[in-house]
């Protein structure tokens, strides 16, 4: 099935890159040419135009309007957005396989790119994190924060050229128990300005809660800074082994973090 899947959407296959140099995403999607180039403007960073699938990990997503019935796929996950069809996904890290159904609209297809993105992140010891990522001296400041705690506002304040998202971060970290971050291809409400794409490493963290006329920095311990991460990060699988996954390198980012210092910043 997945063979007869890929040769027919040959023509229609875009190489997208989701962790810098290591994982891409290769889509077979069956959309017209119009939305297809839509997607490829709207992500055009992380489009790669030519790759050696032999020299690279990579996790194939289908478009399959008949995923109900799909044989090859072993995990299911289901996202419903207000006013919209559902979304279905259904994938098999084995295979390293997705298959997603959803019509032909950016915001539909900008949410499935973001649950399989987390999914994939789970897998390699990362997430996407709510927060503001501000560039500093070759390493990244993160604010951290839900909607309306005041990211984009912060954001607002630095060059484009210095953001790396002020909505949505990916985390990842590495074998040395380093934390790296880099440009998000995500929306964000304030420019960003892509360039080439490479790791940053995560040299504070700071957690927005809002607003008030006094600024306020409270020192946070390891399980309150621990609860707030985890309330901030997108998405969390279903599966119980990717969520075991992210709590541990949730509590990993944590434990590197305060090397550095941690801070509830309340502004």
């Amino acid at each position: 099935m997945v063979g007869k899947i890929k040769e027919c959407y040959y023509n229609n296959r875009i190489f997208f890159e989701i962790i810098p140099k290591s994982v891409y995403f290769v889509f077979y999607l069956n959309y017209h040419s119009k939305f297809l180039s839509y997607i490829k403007n709207r992500y055009k960073a992380f489009v790669v135009e030519n790759l050696s699938l032999s020299r690279v990990s990579y996790y194939n997503v289908v478009l399959n309007e008949k995923i109900s019935i799909c044989e090859e796929c072993k995990d299911k996950e289901i996202l419903v957005i207000p006013n919209f069809e559902f979304i279905k996904i259904c994938f098999s890290l084995d295979k390293k396989l997705f298959c997603f159904f959803c019509y032909k609209n950016k915001y539909l297809f900008d949410s499935v790119l973001r649950v399989i993105y987390s999914i994939v992140l789970s897998k390699h010891r990362g997430f996407l994190l709510h927060s503001a990522g501000i560039i500093e001296k070759n390493g990244c400041l993160f604010y951290v924060g839900p909607t309306n705690s005041g990211k984009s506002t912060l954001a607002k304040n630095f060059s484009p050229k210095y953001i790396l998202s002020d909505e949505l971060c990916p985390v990842v970290v590495n074998k040395n128990n380093q934390v790296l971050c880099w440009k998000s291809p995500f929306y964000s409400e304030v420019k960003v300005e892509y360039g080439f794409i490479n790791f940053l490493k995560l040299k504070k963290i700071y957690f927005l809660l809002g607003f008030s006329e006094n600024k306020k920095i409270l020192k946070l311990d390891k399980k309150e800074a621990f609860l707030l991460l985890l309330k901030n990060i997108f998405w969390i699988p279903k599966n119980q082994k990717l969520t075991q996954n992210v709590l541990t390198t949730a509590y990993k980012v944590i434990k590197y973090s305060t090397q550095n210092k941690l801070f509830l910043e309340v502004l």
